[in-house]
């Protein structure tokens, strides 16, 4: 048997509710997860943005080892960029499209830092000589 109760001063109300609500990140939240973002990277897949800081990494390669083979994919999974050869030095820059980062055979990454964006040249007007 249910029971139900009336409003008798009008309609009824739905009991309120309240939802739990977290604090704002503060600055020093946000850089120490940064912080942990652009600690070094060894063999593994990281996801961009949740275990590796997008930026440039860098490996000094492992001289005498076997293959190095990295590559980044896109979220829809294209393979964006890739390398297999000796482990040698690398560079990687982890741009926008950039999602997901597998390395085995390379060595340790490290984060080198965010790329400078490259200005974008104007035209300057030039005059022209009296005729």
């Amino acid at each position: 048997m249910a029971l139900i109760l009336l409003n008798a001063c009008g309609p009824a109300q739905p009991a309120a509710t309240t939802t739990p609500t977290l604090p704002p990140a503060t600055a020093t939240q946000h850089a120490i997860n940064l912080a942990n973002l652009r600690v070094p990277k060894d063999d593994g897949t990281y996801l961009i943005d949740v275990h590796m800081a997008r930026g440039v990494w860098h490996t000094e390669g492992m001289p005498g080892g076997g293959e190095c083979y990295w590559l980044t994919r896109h979220a829809d999974g294209i393979i964006l960029q890739s390398y297999l050869g000796a482990p040698i030095e690398q560079v990687v820059n982890f741009g926008s499209y950039d999602y997901e980062f597998s390395t085995t055979g390379c060595g340790v990454w490290t984060f080198l830092g965010t790329p400078t964006p490259t200005p974008t040249p104007t035209a300057t007007p030039t005059s022209q000589p009296d005729s």
